[in-house]
């Protein structure tokens, strides 16, 4: 028999499973049965380890632990594409709100030194995306021109990242680059999101650049980490379909 694995080990292939939405809920009241003993069987953990994993997603809201009803898939992380935003739109209800209107603001040097040219103001707004009912993601905008900027791009709306880009701009777009980070959430983001202070989130900056190579658009969104996984180019987000 080999060594046994580390909790961290049991952990992420648990996560993993249901990241790939292997445990859909099938109750009445929308939840799956997650038993201690289903997870053993998945994972060559020993019982310690699988215990500490399961308390561990239950902390981040995955699982939910009783008494009277075992363990029990609470929510399965929303599967978000970098380039194409949320998979499988036909499972979910998705909506997104603008908090206040988009205000002109003067640039940071930051922000001047991205966008790499002088800059007398930005544009900037700020979103919320919730999905099924739980907000997902804190979205900040930046632009230069105009007091809409670009549209939000929803599975539904038919609308391209290119066409977006172009009717907002005036510019043919280029390229979109994106960088993540891990961080954890302030006050404000906490109060937004409905998590606690402290919260693991997903920092992704994406800058927008049109055909000359000129950046046009900076958004910093944040995730709540356990409530999303991101799903890379060319890999599937359920692998059983």
């Amino acid at each position: 028999m080999g060594r046994p694995l580390a909790v961290r080990h049991v952990y992420a292939l648990i996560r993993a499973a249901l990241n790939g939405d292997y445990f859909r809920p099938a109750g009445a009241d929308g939840t799956a049965s997650f038993s201690e003993a289903d997870a053993m069987r998945f994972v060559p953990g020993s019982r310690t380890e699988v215990r500490e994993a399961l308390a561990r997603l239950t902390e981040e809201g995955l699982l939910r632990r009783s008494p009277r009803h075992g363990t029990r898939l609470e929510a399965t992380p929303i599967p978000w594409s970098l380039t194409q935003g949320l998979l499988h739109p036909e499972r979910h209800t998705v909506s997104v709100d603008e908090l206040g209107s988009p205000r002109q603001v003067e640039p940071a040097a930051v922000l001047s030194a991205a966008f790499d040219r002088e800059l007398d103001s930005l544009w900037q707004r700020d979103e919320v995306f919730t999905v099924d009912g739980d907000p997902i993601c804190l979205r900040s905008s930046y632009w230069e021109r105009g007091d809409q900027g670009r549209p939000v791009i929803l599975p539904d709306t038919g609308t391209s990242l290119e066409g977006s880009v172009e009717s907002a701009y005036g510019h043919r777009f280029g390229t979109l680059e994106s960088s993540l980070s891990a961080l954890t959430a302030d006050s404000r983001q906490a109060s937004i999101l409905g998590v606690p202070v402290g919260e693991p989130l997903l920092w992704r900056q994406t800058v927008i650049s049109d055909a000359t190579g000129q950046v046009v658009e900076i958004s910093h969104s944040f995730y709540v980490g356990s409530r999303v996984v991101f799903v890379l180019p060319g890999e599937r987000a359920h692998p059983r379909e």
